[in-house]
């Protein structure tokens, strides 16, 4: 139980859920890696996001003296349960400070409410599904995190173990640069491409998004089906990530592989803004977008967001063709290192291509689970 100091409180005011938001901006003040994320998005995505369509969130402050030390999210996705037929809930949105009995206290508090909900295992961190922050980092705290991807205290493997959860999966992070790229591996991906003369492989026509949008949202819940902890996005769900995606998106490195017409496999990558999202502070407003625009000019990073093939044609090589497509073209546009996240540390068939290529891990993200 929380000692006399110490108050867990669910969120249920505006006040509240403004706490709630500032929290990780007070826990990693001067932080020289902690990327802010803009405040009104991190409140669209706990409000407005079409998500909520069919999930339950409780959203839950750890105080101490008054004073707010920490946060989580119990959330249940009954989209994710009828995929999976399960009866599983998430805890995301976790930060706290160096105080184990907050971290106690709030976990204890997720698990009641998922408990309540009808949940009967519990993963995470989930913010809000794997379709979002998903896992906990527990290697590359030297690092800055890519675009899209969290940023933890070294603490927090601990407070979570400690409560009972157990490894789940990892999800890796591999960086492929230019100086560690291997070239007789590209030339290679460069023949199969030639072999593979029925297989047209092309950028993305922003100027017919809304199409490209559907074909790629095709792809991305055919090819990802069968994975490890995937839930189907809804159409709302896609085209709202897409809208929000394509103010950062770069058509250079966005591709889209067909085969008679009909799309076949997909590789999304995004300049990797985190630099000058950092350099916003969290608000764009009154001076944070000049100071955004002002740094991402000098951005040289990717991240690759989603490659992926349907079943039926990743026998043909075609992963390692979007990946050296991805690579070749990133090097003409100027970038010289890319990013690619998150992988399932056993996907093999998607981690041997970049490890031919001279890629490495950088970065590994833990999702955990339990019985409730």
């Amino acid at each position: 139980m929380p000692g006399p100091s110490l108050r867990i409180t669910e969120v249920a005011s505006r006040r509240d859920l403004r706490r709630f938001i500032d929290l990780p901006y007070a826990l990693y003040a001067g932080h020289p890696l902690w990327v802010p994320p803009l405040r009104g998005e991190v409140r669209r995505q706990l409000t407005t996001h079409p998500f909520h369509r069919h999930a339950e969130t409780r959203c839950f402050l750890a105080e101490r003296n008054g004073r707010a030390v920490g946060r989580v999210a119990a959330i249940i996705d009954r989209r994710y349960n009828e995929f999976h037929e399960t009866c599983a809930g998430a805890f995301g949105y976790f930060e706290c400070a160096e105080d184990p009995d907050a971290a106690r206290a709030l976990l204890a508090a997720a698990c009641e409410a998922l408990r309540a909900g009808g949940a009967t295992t519990v993963f995470g961190p989930a913010s809000p599904s794997s379709n979002g922050e998903f896992g906990l980092l527990i290697e590359g705290f030297e690092r800055m995190p890519a675009v899209m991807m969290p940023y933890h205290r070294e603490h927090y493997r601990g407070f979570v173990e400690d409560f009972g959860f157990a490894k789940g999966k990892d999800l890796l992070a591999y960086e492929i640069t230019q100086e560690r790229l291997d070239a007789r591996t590209l030339d290679l991906f460069e023949r199969l491409r030639a072999r593979a003369s029925d297989i047209t492989v092309r950028p993305v026509d922003t100027r017919r998004f809304a199409g490209e949008v559907a074909r790629m949202r095709a792809v991305y819940n055919a090819a990802w089906e069968r994975n490890w902890g995937f839930v189907p996005m809804t159409d709302e769900e896609f085209d709202d990530e897409a809208a929000a995606m394509k103010r950062i998106t770069d058509p250079r490195v966005m591709f889209i592989a067909e085969h008679a017409g009909a799309p076949v496999g997909i590789a999304l990558s995004v300049p990797d803004v985190n630099p000058a999202l950092k350099a916003a502070g969290g608000r764009l407003f009154p001076f944070g977008a000049l100071r955004f625009a002002r740094r991402a000019r000098t951005i040289t990073r990717l991240r690759t967001i989603l490659l992926g093939v349907v079943r039926g044609y990743r026998d043909r090589g075609l992963d390692g063709i979007l990946v050296g497509e991805t690579i070749r073209r990133g090097l003409a546009a100027g970038y010289t290192a890319t990013e690619c996240s998150w992988i399932l540390e056993d996907n093999r068939a998607m981690c041997r291509p970049l490890e031919k290529l001279g890629g490495v891990v950088t970065k590994v993200y833990r999702v955990y689970e339990r019985a409730l």
